[in-house]
């Protein structure tokens, strides 16, 4: 049976397209490597975006930060 993962990846605002796009090739060989079989979907989108962010359920405030205070 095929599976699907469909999710929301929030990246850094001044995040290039390039690397955003590397980041969810990345991501979609390791699911697919640790589950055969599986679709993946990702929807990159970026931090600041405060109608995506409320339509997410999201904040800045509650988004994990790197020792820089950058969401990470």
């Amino acid at each position: 049976a095929t599976r699907f993962v469909d999710f929301h990846l929030i990246v850094d605002q001044d995040m290039t397209v390039e690397r955003s796009h590397a980041i969810t090739e990345e991501m979609t060989a390791e699911l697919v490597q640790r589950f055969p079989d599986t679709q993946v979907t990702i929807h990159v989108e970026p931090l600041g975006d405060r109608i995506k962010e409320n339509e997410l359920g999201i904040s800045p405030d509650n988004l994990q930060k790197d020792e820089a205070g950058r969401p990470s």
